[in-house]
Formats: structure tokens, sequence, C-alpha cells
């Protein structure tokens, strides 16, 4: 397998590939939907220069339209939002894209 041949016996740390080993994390939405959050943030933190989302929002003379189209698709359905406000544990536990919802 490609897995074996890139693999130089360091264990997950030693895989290019894969990156390194990222933590498990509380996950209160979908995995998909998880997953599309996810990718919305590399772009978002892409096109806004690392620049914090909030920020942004705040000098909105900084964002285009696409951008703000971008935002919009990530806001949390009924459903989410009452996950999301729900959770009392610690919020740094939680996976990315719900920190980013939360």
């Amino acid at each position: 397998s490609i897995d074996l041949r890139f693999n130089d016996g360091l264990g997950d740390e030693g895989n290019f590939l894969r990156g390194p080993p990222r933590r498990a994390g509380v996950s209160l939405l979908t995995s998909g939907r998880s997953l599309s959050v996810g990718i919305v943030e590399t772009k978002l933190h892409r096109s806004l220069c690392g620049k914090p989302l909030c920020d942004a929002i705040l000098e909105v003379d900084e964002l285009t339209e696409d951008t703000l189209r971008t935002v919009l698709s990530m806001v949390p359905t009924a459903a989410e939002e009452a996950r999301l406000l729900a959770f009392d544990g610690d919020p740094s536990t939680l996976d990315s894209p719900e920190q980013l919802l939360r």
C-alpha cells in the first residue's frame, strides 16, 4: 500500500502524507456537517489572511460577497444550535468546527 511505502518507521509523526496526529475532540455535529464546516473554516482562514472571523465581520468593508456567502453557509440549523448551546463541557475539548460555531 502507499502508506507502507511512505512510512519510515517513525509512526504517524513521520508520515508526511497524514501530518501530525490529531487529537480527538467532542463532536456535536454530524460527520458530514463537521467536515463541511471544517473545509469552509480553512477557506475563510486563507481568504482572511489569518484574521479572526469575528474581527473581519466587525470590519465589514474587508469582506467580499463570496466570503459573506461562505459565512452564511456555516450558520447552524436550529437543532445544531440547540446542541451547541446545551454543551456544558470544556469548550476547548470540542472539535474545531464546533468551536467555530459555538
